[in-house]
C-alpha cells in the first residue's frame, strides 16, 4: 500500500547511513559539484557555507565525516528554500521509491538524528528495507548542534 499521506511519487535518499523519505511538498535540488567553505567553530556536523541563488546555505553532514578546515567540493542535496532550508551533504542523488504497509514496530536507528525520524514504512521492492519519513527542520537542528563523541560515546 503506498503512502496515503501523498498521492504523487515518493523519492528517497540514504543520509547517514540512514534511507529516508524526502519530505514531499518542499523544494528539493541535488547539486553533484559544490564549493562549500567552512566555518570555523561550527559543530562537527556543519560542513560550511555554500552559495544558492546568491544566499548562503549551510551544510550538513548526516554522516559525520571529519571535516578539512579548507574549501572543497562536494554533493549536496538541498532541502527547502534557499535562505529557509539547508543542504545534505550526499553520496548519491535522491531517487524515486515504492513504498509498502507501515512498520511501526521497525526500531529507530542509532544516529544523532534519530528524533527526526518518524512512521518507518516498508520498501515495496525490498522487503530486508525500511524507510524512515524525516522531519526537515528537526534534522537540521539536530546536525547543527550535534556535540562530537569519543569511543565511549560520551561528547568530548
Amino acid at each position: 500500500m503506498a503512502d496515503a499521506a501523498f498521492a504523487g511519487p515518493l523519492f528517497g535518499a540514504r543520509i547517514g547511513g540512514v534511507s529516508v523519505v524526502l519530505p514531499s511538498g518542499l523544494p528539493l535540488v541535488y547539486l553533484a559539484d559544490v564549493l562549500v567553505h567552512p566555518l570555523a567553530g561550527a559543530a562537527p556536523r556543519v560542513c560550511g557555507l555554500m552559495q544558492m541563488q546568491g544566499l548562503p546555505l549551510v551544510v550538513l553532514d548526516p554522516a559525520g565525516a571529519p571535516s578539512p578546515p579548507v574549501a572543497r567540493r562536494m554533493a549536496v542535496l538541498v532541502v527547502g528554500e534557499p535562505g529557509e532550508g539547508a543542504a545534505l551533504r550526499v553520496e548519491e542523488p535522491p531517487s524515486p521509491i515504492a513504498v509498502a504497509e507501515p512498520r511501526p514496530q521497525a526500531i529507530r536507528p542509532d544516529c544523532v538524528f534519530a528524533a527526526a525520524l518518524e512512521r518507518p514504512v516498508a520498501d515495496a521492492l525490498d522487503p530486508d528495507r525500511t524507510w524512515w519519513h524525516v522531519v526537515p527542520a528537526r534534522l537540521f537542528g539536530l546536525l547543527a548542534t550535534a556535540a562530537e563523541t569519543g569511543a565511549d560515546g560520551w561528547p568530548t
